[in-house]
């Protein structure tokens, strides 16, 4: 009876070793389960984290070319607006030559206007067209300007 109350103890033992033996069984396989997820999760942040550290370079890259070009846009107005100081200047150069060039033809007119009164005065029976002076905004009969040829 001994023998046989153990034997049932003994197969009521073994029954629960291989229920947990089998639960273990079931809990590794979570384990398992669950370490994987981590893993996964883990690589998943890590991706990100390069993507962001791409982004992040990415990004100072476009800093740096718009520093680059911001500052090539300045050298660039700072060498149109040296070219508009150096046509201003030439303009007005030339305006004070043409200024100039136009003094000299009006008294160059003059000359020619009392050349002209004095030979009429010397040859009275002759006739002369007597060119009268301009002013440097005046238009003798050809249509040039006063002051221009």
């Amino acid at each position: 009876r001994e023998v046989k109350t153990l034997n049932e103890r003994i197969e009521g033992l073994s029954a629960l070793v291989r229920a947990a033996d089998s639960s273990a069984k079931r809990e590794h396989g979570r384990v398992m389960q669950l370490r994987a997820l981590v893993q996964e999760k883990e690589l998943e942040t890590k991706n990100q984290e390069i993507m962001e550290t791409r982004i992040e370079h990415q990004a100072s890259q476009v800093d740096l070319q718009i520093a680059s070009l911001s500052a090539a846009r300045d050298e660039a107005i700072k060498v149109a607006e040296r070219i508009e100081k150096k046509a201003e200047k030439s303009q007005g150069k030339m305006r004070a030559k043409i200024e100039e060039q136009a003094k000299e033809l009006q008294r160059r007119d003059e000359i020619l206007h009392i050349m002209s009164t004095k030979l009429q005065e010397s040859n009275p029976g002759m006739t002369f067209r007597l060119p009268t002076p301009r002013g440097p905004n005046e238009e003798d009969p050809t249509g040039t300007p006063g002051g221009e040829e």
